[in-house]
């Protein structure tokens, strides 16, 4: 049997690695980088400051056990609630509607020191409605904000839990009506409505005082095609 010349086998070999880079998966996109300079505009937000004490004063007067802090929700009187008066409004006022998860978070305290927030590294999985100003139909993920996290200070640990708008959860699908905040490229939900999570084939309303209550409506598929004839009625 005739041996291949060098210059054949060189031939073979780069064709055969050719194959296997052509099959081989195309590597992920980076994430989006939660350190950014730009994102510290979150901490000046209305959505995130909120007026109150300084964090780290409180934390000098409760040493050393640090403190963790909790906004309740009210119980919910879900007489009033009907889901297509709430979402028929937030799906025709947000910028974006996606469904995705969240794969990392980075928590800072706000400008004034009193209080806290966190920026997500949201990963879509579906758009619903694409920001016109800004498409994200090509992005792999964004940044959502969030009041809400947990940060070391100088007297000590402090966390802050807000239950109208209760910290993303990995592992979990979310539904969100987003408003676009330009000035960082980030997003933030609407409002105490805004975030939906997936519990088998139901979206549930995220905040505490809701997240257990089941609404027909809410189904999963059912849902978002709810959605896309809400916003076809939009401009009409």
């Amino acid at each position: 049997m005739a041996r291949l010349s060098r210059a054949a086998r060189i031939a073979v070999l780069l064709a055969v690695c050719a194959e296997l880079l052509a099959q081989a998966p195309a590597a992920s996109p980076s994430p989006v980088d939660l350190s950014a300079p730009a994102l510290q505009f979150h901490a000046s937000l209305g959505y995130n400051d909120q007026p109150g004490p300084q964090l780290d004063d409180m934390l000098a007067r409760s040493r050393p056990i640090g403190l963790s802090l909790v906004i309740h929700d009210e119980p919910a009187d879900v007489s009033y609630f009907t889901p297509a008066r709430a979402y028929t409004r937030l799906a025709c006022s947000a910028d974006a509607i996606v469904i995705g998860y969240v794969t990392r978070s980075l928590s800072h305290l706000t400008k004034s020191g009193s209080s806290i927030y966190s920026d997500y590294d949201f990963v879509i999985e579906s758009v619903l409605k694409d920001n016109l100003r800004a498409s994200i139909a090509s992005r792999v993920d964004i940044v959502v904000t969030r009041r809400g996290g947990a940060v070391q200070l100088p007297n000590g640990n402090i966390s802050l839990t807000v239950e109208v708008l209760p910290p993303f959860q990995p592992d979990t699908s979310y539904l969100v009506f987003l408003a676009h905040i330009p000035e960082s490229g980030g997003y933030v939900a609407k409002d105490q409505l805004a975030t939906l999570f997936l519990r088998g084939n139901q979206w549930y309303v995220a905040r505490k005082a809701q997240c257990k209550i089941s609404y027909p409506a809410l189904s999963a598929g059912n849902f978002e095609r709810t959605i896309d004839e809400w916003l076809r009625s939009c401009s009409q």
